[in-house]
């Protein structure tokens, strides 16, 4: 069984951080990171604030924000649907398709433990999860089966 652990390389285009078109609600977004962290907010002047930020940027920016209430039961959804819009780009489908089976895991340094895990594999790994959930998603709506 393949394992994949890092976002780099040949495997970055499964990070958040990523260049990717999201086209969100209030606007359009340079990376899911960015889509992502404009969806804390119910403000959505503040959403727009988003747009065209890097990464690093959005997710400095995010700490300043006021969170909309209930938001740790929705942030789960709200990724979801990110990850479902960015990789309906047919190149980045693709790329995720050819990952077969591969059990994707996102581990870092100083990981969020409940996005990813750390580098001894402690964590839930919702990103992860999330990421194989749509490569299956997308697999049986093309009738591939795995790689």
């Amino acid at each position: 069984m393949q394992l994949i652990t890092a976002f780099r390389d040949k495997y970055s285009f499964l990070g958040n951080w990523y260049p990717a078109v999201i086209i969100g609600r209030h606007g359009i977004y340079a990376n899911a990171e960015a889509a992502y962290q404009a969806c804390r907010t119910d403000d959505v002047c503040m959403q727009r604030f988003f747009q065209g930020l890097t990464a690093s940027e959005a997710l400095q920016l995010s700490r300043t924000v006021c969170e909309r209430p209930g938001w740790q039961d929705m942030k789960v959804r709200a990724m979801r649907t990110i990850l479902r819009k960015k990789f309906s780009a047919p190149q980045l489908r693709e790329k995720l398709l050819a990952t077969g089976d591969a059990v994707i895991q996102h581990r870092a340094c100083h990981p969020d433990r409940f996005w990813g895990m750390d580098l001894r594999g402690n964590g839930e790994n919702m990103l992860g999860i999330l990421l194989m959930e749509e490569r299956e998603r997308i697999r049986s709506l093309s009738g591939d089966g795995p790689a």
